[in-house]
């Protein structure tokens, strides 16, 4: 039987968690070692993409030198150790409460692995608000377009009341794929343009989403 309720699904980093300060921070430490040309907040959000090798590949690294498999995997290692640094978004809480209050039942679709995505929503206190959380197998953030089908098989979700709510390119992707409207937030990892480029609604911030559903049902 399909899950007649409206749904929200998630992304985590960058959406509900503000992490792009400390990637940005980590990578540098990463193309300085490598005398490679450091980021500055602008230049990350228009290059960062996914699958992240290809995004690594823009920043110039050799994997002939640094085979992706061990630096992905020491990235992730320096991310999880520093995990406590990372701040939820500004009225994160707030909009999975609203939510919450107003039937939705929230999902989690990320790239992160899933058993590191789990520790973070639980010591963030904010694991109770979600039916089911998806995560990857691994630490190299290839993406989610076939965990996404398999996540909505998996826990009966009918696309016609469901919504994706990410901040990046491969988040309308993903949504597109699986037949579900998508809003972009421009606080995460991309440029407002870039994703501007996409037929996703994009929004600043969680008021915008909030008033937007408030409009939707008058």
């Amino acid at each position: 039987m399909e899950n007649e309720s409206r749904n929200i699904i998630w992304d985590w980093n960058g959406t509900l968690v503000d992490d792009v300060e400390l990637c940005i921070e980590i990578m540098n430490s990463f193309l300085h070692e490598r005398h490679l040309p450091l980021l500055n907040f602008e230049r990350y959000r228009d290059v960062f993409d996914f699958p992240v090798i290809d995004y690594y590949k823009k920043l110039g690294f050799d994997f002939n030198v640094d085979p992706f498999e061990v630096i992905g995997l020491e990235f992730m290692k320096k991310f999880l150790d520093r995990i406590e640094e990372v701040p939820l978004m500004k009225e994160a809480v707030d909009i999975l409460e609203w939510f919450s209050q107003q039937g939705y039942r929230q999902y989690i679709l990320s790239a992160m692995e899933e058993k590191a995505l789990i520790r973070m929503l639980t010591e963030k206190g904010i694991y109770h608000y979600f039916e089911a959380i998806s995560g990857i197998s691994n630490h190299y953030a290839g993406g989610k377009l076939g965990e996404g089908q398999h996540f909505m098989i998996q826990n009966n979700i009918k696309p016609d009341k469901t919504f994706l709510i990410g901040d990046t390119v491969h988040d309308f992707e993903v949504g597109n794929l699986l037949g579900i409207k998508v809003i972009l937030i421009t606080h995460g990892h991309q440029s407002k343009q870039r994703l501007l480029e996409t037929q996703a609604l994009v929004v600043d911030n969680f008021e915008q989403v909030k008033n937007w559903f408030i409009q939707m049902d008058k």
